[in-house]
């Protein structure tokens, strides 16, 4: 529908009903005034009447005597009387007098109907009838009523009072009009009040025809010209003929066009400028990727280059140690093995931060009990403490609840506090206090590391957990360490969403505090008794499987010599230096266990022909142990979910090659059994 038609439409309307609500009220004033006015007429009808009508003669005829009163000489006179004036006055309605018998009832008297009921009682149930009659009863002079009812009709009343010569009124001429007389002559009224306003209804139409185009072609004209701009035509507006607000809108409009196009060029500039810096960001995100993925696989190389060497160390010094009495021979090869442990230490913390570093660092959530882990703390460095004579001890101010987090790294967290409260005390004593606290409505357990140590200087606080970053050299030079260890302590912390804290004074100790967010209540009994080394393995647990066949599928010679002399003892060792080659061979003969490197030289790598070995019928249920080099969390995932039953980082000890071995085996048997 158009914008003209809609106007017009609500013009007319508008203006319809403004007239519709004016000819309401004017039919209301209408019939208000005829109302008036024929009351008035009504009265000054009986006021002219009772005038005429003796108040002594009217007071002599007794109305209650029906027999008589037709009969009365003063009341045919009167009657008379009454009834020439009706017919010269030409009058429809009757005259009829009233009297009062008391405030509810009045008797008819003179009347000009051909049927009198002269002497019949009416009952004033009309408050309109009952107050006029008393009125005028009361004040003498002439009234009429408003429309009222009674038990005869509806009716429009004039009264006057008829007076005795005492000045007393008598009686009251009354004259009526049926309502229905007078509505009737009110419709007429209203009848013409209809034709005036059909009359005018072609008039309005065209007036708010007329109206509408005045006012919509400008608002035509602006629509069209908003609608082009919201399509980008910004064409000027021009030739649009307004005044007042429409005149404003126009140019509001144009000054909106000008916004827009400078807007539009704004926005044009910012769009090349994002897009530069869009390629921008992309380059660097690449170079980012790129360099992350380079650094993955650096650690990755850099875990095996320096682990894989490592399984030389340490495995012939264990062997010489083991097979060799020289006492001088066996103390010598302690000290490697001691260094050696301190070697892998520091590989293993460049490699946990390099792996944090690039966000390699896989975090295994589960609840934790943070008392038994602080015990397993103590019973792992209480050897180291007695050698120095420094008191190792644990408390517990307060059982916290459980905790979420990693165990592996919790574990690390506690190791590297407590071994370096040992490493920077000469004397005294070292203590792990267990306690929870609430933050801000947040309960946390907090595990304290205190001890009596060299201190740390309050300007060197804000710095010890920056990497390689040490004390002065007049305060470490005595101890070992790359200054990492409280680097990685607080990484690990925080992938824990935990705290760390630090109080010191120099020369009297340092108390570092770490925190974690309690989840649940837990309960532990504390034990005296060391818990049992996870690689104890008894020697009934070897000897059920002794003399077993294992394939070793390893390309490092010194890496082969190692494994092979932990295991000759007890078991029967084949080896091979590729995958082809051990497929082959256990396609030829039967294994109870695969020892598998992961990195093999060739065309298949440990993973891939520990799939193809599995894909033989008597291997489904066969352990494959692999051997790797790679130590990042992803590798063991990546190893595990594939054909591979176990995993053993190297480099490795005897202890640890054989529990894992037996471990194997064991869970192998339990699966085949059920």
């Amino acid at each position: 529908m158009k914008i003209w038609v809609k106007i017009a439409l609500l013009v007319f309307i508008v203006t319809n009903l403004v007239l519709e609500i004016v000819l309401f009220f004017i039919k209301k004033e209408i019939t208000k005034e005829y109302t008036r006015l024929e009351g008035r007429n009504l009265q000054t009808l009986a006021s002219s009447i009772s005038t005429s009508i003796d108040g002594e003669y009217f007071k002599m005829i007794d109305f209650t005597d029906t027999s008589k009163v037709y009969n009365n000489p003063h009341y045919l006179s009167l009657q008379s009387s009454l009834k020439k004036i009706k017919k010269r006055l030409n009058l429809p309605q009757e005259i009829y007098t009233l009297s009062m018998i008391d405030s509810d009832r009045a008797m008819f008297g003179i009347m000009t109907n051909d049927v009198p009921f002269s002497g019949d009682i009416l009952e004033l149930k009309s408050d309109v009838a009952k107050k006029s009659l008393l009125q005028v009863y009361k004040t003498k002079k002439s009234m009429h009523t408003g429309i009222y009812d009674d038990q005869y009709g509806m009716w429009l009343s004039g009264l006057a009072p008829i007076i005795d010569n005492e000045g007393k009124v008598v009686g009251v001429v009354q004259a009526d009009h049926e309502s229905s007389y007078v509505l009737a002559e009110i419709g007429k009224h209203n009848k013409h009040i209809i034709y005036f306003s059909l009359i005018l209804t072609p008039f309005l139409i065209l007036i708010s025809i007329v109206v509408s185009k005045f006012i919509s072609k400008p608002i035509t004209q602006l629509t069209k010209t908003v609608d082009n701009i919201s399509k980008g035509n910004y064409k000027k507006v021009e030739n649009i003929k307004a005044a007042g607000e429409l005149k404003q809108l126009v140019v509001s409009t144009n000054r909106m066009r000008e916004t827009i196009l400078e807007q539009q060029e704004k926005i044009q500039e910012t769009i090349r400028e994002l897009t530069d810096s869009n390629e921008k960001l992309k380059t660097a995100k690449d170079k980012a990727e790129e360099l992350n993925r380079l650094k993955s696989n650096f650690l990755a190389n850099m875990s095996h280059e320096l682990r894989t060497p490592l399984v030389g160390i340490l495995g012939f010094a264990e062997i010489i140690e083991e097979e060799i009495e020289d006492p001088e021979i066996k103390k010598l090869t302690k000290f490697i093995l001691e260094d050696q442990q301190r070697l892998l230490s520091t590989v293993d913390s460049i490699l946990d931060l390099s792996a944090i570093e690039v966000n390699k660092k896989d975090v295994r959530y589960e609840p934790v009990n943070l008392v038994e882990k602080a015990n397993n703390t103590f019973f792992r460095y209480k050897a180291t403490a007695d050698k120095k004579n420094l008191d190792l001890s644990v408390s517990i101010k307060k059982q916290p609840g459980s905790i979420k987090a990693d165990k592996k790294l919790l574990a690390q967290v506690l190791n590297n506090l407590v071994d370096n409260a040992i490493k920077f005390t000469k004397q005294g004593e070292v203590r792990i206090e267990i306690d929870e606290k609430e933050i801000d409505s947040i309960k946390y357990g907090v595990v304290r590391v205190i001890d009596t140590g060299i201190g740390i200087p309050e300007e060197c606080i804000n710095f010890i957990f920056e990497e390689f970053r040490q004390l002065s050299e007049g305060l470490t030079r005595n101890f070992e360490g790359v200054g990492l260890g409280l680097t990685i302590t607080k990484s690990f912390v925080e992938l824990l969403n935990g705290k760390i804290e630090v109080q010191s004074k120099i020369n009297k100790g340092s108390e570092f505090s770490v925190m974690f967010p309690v989840y649940e209540k837990s309960e532990y009994i504390q034990t005296k008794d060391e818990p049992q080394n996870i690689y104890e393995i008894k020697e009934s647990q070897i000897q059920a499987h002794i003399n077993e066949k294992f394939l070793l599928v390893e390309d490092d010679e010194i890496s082969i010599e190692v494994t092979k002399r932990f295991l000759e003892n007890n078991f029967r060792i084949d080896f091979c230096s590729d995958g082809e080659t051990a497929i082959l061979k256990a396609k030829e003969n039967f294994y109870s266990l695969i020892l598998m490197d992961i990195k093999l030289e060739g065309k298949l790598n440990g993973l891939e022909t520990a799939k193809r070995i599995r894909e033989i019928k008597s291997y489904k249920d066969i352990p494959i142990v692999a051997l790797t080099a790679f130590a990042m969390k992803e590798d063991e995932k990546e190893i595990l979910s594939g054909a591979c039953t176990q995993y053993i980082s190297k480099p490795f000890n005897k202890q640890t090659l054989i529990s894992t071995i037996i471990t194997a085996l064991e869970c192998s048997a339990k699966t085949t059994n059920h």
